[in-house]
């Protein structure tokens, strides 16, 4: 990877400020005691080392850190497959597959995670019926076992007649995967990560707007996505009152100016949008419009278009940046 950069979250520092600063004062009041002692013995004995480090724990635990904080590493993959969608959710025992592009992704997405050192794949969450979305899946579930597909339910007059959704219900059945409806607030707990389903938030008549929302998080680091959904849904979607913020955002429908609404960015608050998008697209993804409400929010703007694969790792307290461009 070409690009490497740490962001440190500016909660966590505060934290560990505070908690540095008790320990200096504690220390500060150790030689304080040897000091007066040498002119004026107390009549108790100096604390022991012992009785020092126990209070400089009771002082940590009152500095307040993280509550959830874990050990190890979590790496979220934007996976470049073109004009299409595919991330890569890895923990240190498990995998999560949201999307996997078009149908001439398949076996792009299969030699990624083969180079990546994934076996099986835990969790696969196919958003919504689009080629762009699940043409890959397929390819997918043959190559490598799956367990679990998360997929929205589909009312009768939705349910698509492409030979797209058909390869994929054919390779679900043949490959004994486990279909899972999904259900906004269901979770799903991974290697001390929360996986979170976040969509479809209402009854719609429109394939974007049933897609499966998913927000990922660890400790205090979290990844939102949220498929292809639209203006209508993202609004249902922070009706819910389900949790929202994320530092690092999937941008709804590519970047799409159908999608991403200032209501619904201001709600995510994300450090880091990543657009996942064609080079040069027929559609003019991202919109321009779009990319100027992210910039006005504060946040950096990526691009598979122009970055290729992005990929975070984090360990719950810090981001860290890779680009494959």
């Amino acid at each position: 990877m070409a690009k490497r950069r740490y962001q440190k979250r500016k909660r966590k520092q505060k934290t560990s400020l505070k908690a540095f600063y008790s320990f200096l004062a504690i220390v500060a009041c150790f030689f304080a005691a040897i000091t007066v002692n040498t002119y004026a013995p107390f009549t108790k004995s100096l604390p022991t080392w012992e009785q020092i480090r126990a209070e400089v724990g009771s002082m940590l635990e009152d500095a307040s850190y993280p509550q959830g904080y874990v050990d190890g590493e979590v790496t979220v993959h934007y996976i470049d497959v073109g004009q299409g969608n595919c991330t890569l959710i890895r923990t240190k025992e498990h995998a999560i597959l949201i999307d996997a592009g078009e149908n001439d992704q398949g076996e792009t997405v299969v030699s990624y995670l083969k180079g990546q050192g994934i076996e099986k794949i835990d969790y696969a969450i196919a958003t919504h019926p689009h080629s762009d979305h699940i043409g890959g899946l397929d390819v997918v579930i043959r190559e490598i076992p799956t367990e679990n597909i998360i997929m929205p339910k589909l009312k009768k007059s939705l349910i698509p007649t492409t030979r797209t959704y058909e390869d994929l219900l054919t390779a679900i059945q043949e490959n004994n995967v486990n279909v899972i409806t999904a259900k906004v607030g269901e979770q799903y707990e991974i290697d001390g990560g929360i996986l979170t389903i976040l969509g479809p938030a209402g009854d719609f008549n429109d394939l974007n707007n049933i897609s499966v929302g998913a927000r990922f998080s660890y400790g205090d680091v979290a990844f939102l996505s949220t498929g292809d959904m639209e203006e209508q849904a993202e609004e249902a979607l922070l009706n819910t009152g389900e949790r929202l913020s994320a530092d690092v955002f999937s941008a709804g429908h590519h970047g799409s100016d159908t999608a991403n609404s200032e209501a619904f960015l201001k709600a995510v608050g994300a450090e880091y949008f990543v657009v996942q998008c064609g080079y040069q697209n027929q559609y003019g993804h991202p919109h321009k419009e779009i990319l100027r409400r992210m910039e006005q929010l504060g946040g950096e703007i990526l691009r598979t278009d122009v970055s290729g694969t992005i990929v975070f790792s984090t360990d719950g307290t810090q981001l860290d940046l890779q680009t494959e461009k």
